[in-house]
């Protein structure tokens, strides 16, 4: 790349997860690195499709107008909101968002953004503006690595039968508002939406293919069958696209605490904000879920966050998440098409 100096930083080979790193040869600031990625944009993208993350180090780009700044210069369209989306987040400019308000004492598992829908981002954009002081970590992993290394009679279960994501979206509920000012617990179906009307609610639910329907308590359930492995849209690849391990409350990826409070506030399966089935309405084995959070750990990297770092991913072909971390931190997101 132009005024850059490129330094290929890969564990096992060009499929390992751990992302290119891009420092500044020049001039180093936020203005810069825009310029520097709409020169380069059609290939960045096409090199993303391939080693699935890029990190730009050095470029101090740590406001949200740095971001949506980069955004533009990256994509040919328009960034995405996050309707429909699952994680607790706050929308803190032009669709850039904080990238999750789950508790710091929770380790994310990886996933692919927006897996359980039609419709999903094909590059999100990471900034760090705080960097926390002990873990908080993004971790990444290779999507084909991943589904390359599940046992065969996993693998194909789950390309027959595809994953069915049921929500179960609260309404408005004082003992979840209190809840909040303690730890995101869960987001509403208002806040899921971005809208209080119902109309406008269920126009998405039809446009995002979900099955819906209202309880008397004023949640909102809805349902989807996906797949859970997709072709590459770039190069066609067979790629791990899919949440059933991280719909499915487990102390392996929510921790003792959490799992347990989770299980006081929700002791009735049918009541969970999250479950996932095989597509046909069949249980997914606990044996099963396990084997795919020992495959996912076993191809973690963990990327070490610096304050100004801008860090994007092909969704499609690098999977992310979030170690556990102590002090403050802030990371913020943006997605596009």
């Amino acid at each position: 790349m132009m005024d850059a100096t490129v330094v290929e930083r890969f564990v096992d080979g060009a499929r390992s997860g751990a992302p290119l790193i891009v420092r500044p040869r020049g001039v180093a600031s936020p203005e810069a690195l825009a310029e520097l990625i709409a020169a380069h944009r059609h290939d960045l993208r096409e090199r993303l499709a391939w080693v699935g993350a890029v990190l730009f180090r050095g470029f101090r780009a740590v406001e949200p107008r740095h971001l949506a700044r980069v955004v533009r210069a990256f994509s040919d369209g328009p960034s995405l909101a996050y309707v429909g989306g699952d994680t607790p987040r706050t929308r803190v400019g032009e669709d850039v968002y904080t990238s999750t308000e789950a508790p710091a004492a929770v380790r994310i598992p990886l996933h692919s953004e927006m897996s359980y829908l039609p419709t999903h981002p094909r590059h999100l954009l990471f900034q760090c503006v705080q960097p926390a002081a002990h873990g908080g970590e993004t971790t990444l992993a290779d999507t084909r690595a991943v589904l390359a290394a599940l046992a065969p009679s996993v693998r194909e279960r789950f390309v027959a039968r595809g994953v069915r994501y049921l929500r179960v979206i609260r309404g408005r509920s004082l003992g979840f508002e209190l809840l909040e000012h303690v730890a995101s617990a869960s987001k509403s179906w208002m806040q899921v939406f971005e809208t209080e009307r119902r109309d406008e609610v269920e126009a998405r639910c039809r446009s995002l293919a979900l099955d819906y329907r209202w309880l008397p308590s004023g949640h909102l359930v809805t349902s989807t069958v996906r797949p859970a492995v997709i072709a590459h849209a770039v190069t066609g690849e067979a790629v791990w696209f899919n949440q059933a391990h991280l719909f499915c409350f487990s102390p392996r990826w929510m921790g003792p605490l959490y799992y347990a409070l989770a299980m006081m506030l929700y002791p009735r399966r049918r009541t969970r904000t999250h479950q996932a089935h095989y597509g046909d309405g069949t249980p997914i084995a606990r044996e099963t879920l396990a084997h795919v959070h020992d495959v996912l750990e076993q191809h973690t990297v963990a990327h070490p966050w610096a304050r100004g770092d801008l860090l994007i991913l092909d969704n499609e072909t690098c999977m992310h998440g979030r170690n556990a971390f102590r002090g403050a931190r802030r990371v913020l997101v943006a997605m596009t098409g």
